[in-house]
């Protein structure tokens, strides 16, 4: 395996964990959303709001890695050289901000739980 495809199958890896846990918020969040509806928690609809900006972002970096993952496992040589560099870029970036986007949303998620429980 050359180094362009193990960078390209790396962004389609983390485009993967990107991918699913993106899914799995929005699943969640109809249900968080009824729950503070319910409750009519101010602070829970705001932390939704926080939560659709990170799915953005994710969706963003998803792209960017599938693109990259794509170039760099075609079959011409030059292509594959020209965005080698772009597939490193994004494979960092969202490596670095795996971390962060994931505790915020799943914090953006559950925190408003607790001061709803909290009230009563």
């Amino acid at each position: 395996m050359t180094k362009y495809r193990a960078i390209g199958l790396c962004n389609f890896v983390v485009a993967v964990i990107y991918g699913v846990e993106s899914i799995a918020i929005l699943f969640l969040l109809p249900s968080a959303k009824s729950i503070y509806q319910d409750t009519s928690n101010s602070i829970g609809q705001s932390s939704l709001t926080k939560t659709y900006i990170i799915i953005a972002i994710e969706v963003i970096l998803i792209t960017a890695n599938v693109a990259s993952g794509l170039k760099l496992f075609s079959k011409n040589a030059q292509t594959q050289q020209k965005y080698f560099i772009s597939g490193v870029i994004s494979l960092v970036i969202a490596g670095l901000v795996l971390g962060y986007l994931t505790g915020s949303a799943i914090l953006s998620l559950i925190l408003p739980i607790y001061s709803t429980t909290a009230k009563f």
